[in-house]
C-alpha cells in the first residue's frame, strides 16, 4: 500500500508540472453581457455571477441556510462579522465565512473568504479573492472561457519549508508531503525539512484535528499559501489519506504579527491528522 501511495504521488507531481492554464466555461447573458460560472460548494451546485469589482465572494441567506442544513458549513467556518458597502452606498453588517473548498471548472480552490448577505435571494457573486489564487485572468470571448494562468513567480519567493508533525502518527504523512514538495519542479529551489522534535501540546491544541495549517512569516507568504499549485501538492497527500483529513482542511496563519522582523521566504506546515 505504501509503494502504491508513493507511486501515486509521483504521478500526481508529474501531471501537476505539465499542467496547462485553467480554462473555465462561462455563460453570458445576451442582454446584460454578464458572465456566469458554475460553482460547487460541497457538492451543492449554483451559478455565480463573475464580478471582478467585488473583493470577496458573496452568497445569499438561502444558500447559507442550505449549506448549514446539509452540513457543508460548520460553525468552525464562521469568522465573525464584517461591515460591507452596498451598491446604494450604505454600510451593512454581514456574516464572514471561510469556505474550506469550492470547485470551479473541475478545479478546487481552497480557503475562500465569503460574506453572507442578509437577504434570501441576492445574486451570488464570485469576487476577486477566488481568482487571485492564480496570477493572470483573461477572457476568451470567442470560446466563452475564463482563462487562468498561475503566477509561478510567487513560488520563487519561497526558500524554506519546515514540516511539523503534531504527533508520532503524523510523521509518515509529513514524510510523504516532503516527497511531494521535493518532487515538484517549481519548488526545486526550496529547502524542505522535517522537524524532528514534536511540538509542545499547548501549540498542538491550537491546530484542529484533521487539519494542515500553513504558517507564513513574511507578507508575501500569503500569496504562496494561496497558490493553486502549491496547495495541490498538499492535496495529493491528503486525498491519499482522506480518513485522516475528513474535511480536507488546509488553514493559513500569518505569523509575522508575532515577530519584530519578517522571516523572508520561510513557511511552516503543521500537520495534525485525526
Amino acid at each position: 500500500m505504501k509503494a502504491f501511495t508513493l507511486f501515486t504521488l509521483m504521478l500526481f507531481s508529474l501531471s501537476l508540472q505539465a499542467q496547462t492554464d485553467l480554462q473555465i466555461p462561462y455563460r453570458e447573458d445576451a442582454a446584460t453581457r454578464m458572465k456566469y460560472l458554475q460553482v460547487s460548494i460541497g457538492g451543492t451546485q449554483r451559478e455565480f455571477l463573475l464580478d471582478t469589482g467585488a473583493t470577496m465572494m458573496s452568497i445569499n441567506k438561502a444558500l447559507y441556510l442550505e449549506l448549514l442544513q446539509n452540513q457543508t458549513l460548520k460553525w468552525s467556518h464562521l469568522q465573525g462579522k464584517l461591515m460591507v458597502s452596498m451598491a446604494n452606498g450604505q454600510q451593512e453588517e454581514v456574516l464572514h465565512l471561510k469556505l474550506p473548498m469550492i470547485e470551479i471548472g473541475g478545479q478546487f480552490f481552497r480557503n475562500i473568504e465569503a460574506v453572507v448577505m442578509n437577504e434570501m435571494d441576492t445574486p451570488l457573486l464570485l469576487g476577486q479573492n477566488v481568482l487571485e489564487q492564480y496570477g493572470q485572468v483573461t477572457v476568451d470571448f470567442n470560446k466563452q472561457l475564463i482563462v487562468l494562468k498561475e503566477d509561478v513567480q510567487r513560488l520563487k519567493q519561497l526558500t524554506k519549508v519546515r514540516l511539523i508533525p503534531c504527533s508520532q502518527q503524523d510523521v509518515s504523512l509529513v514524510q510523504q508531503m516532503q516527497q511531494s514538495l521535493q518532487g515538484a519542479t517549481l519548488l526545486q529551489h526550496v529547502q524542505v525539512e522535517i522537524e524532528t522534535k514534536l511540538p509542545p501540546q499547548k501549540a498542538v491544541d491550537r491546530i484542529r484535528e484533521g487539519t494542515v495549517r500553513l504558517r507564513y512569516f513574511y507578507q508575501e507568504g500569503k500569496k504562496v499559501a494561496m497558490a493553486h499549485r502549491f496547495l495541490s501538492l498538499l492535496d495529493s497527500v491528503m486525498n491519499a489519506h482522506v480518513q485522516h483529513f475528513e474535511d480536507q482542511a488546509i488553514e493559513e496563519e500569518n505569523m509575522q504579527v508575532y515577530y519584530s522582523k519578517p522571516v523572508d521566504g520561510y513557511m511552516e506546515i503543521w500537520v495534525r491528522a485525526h
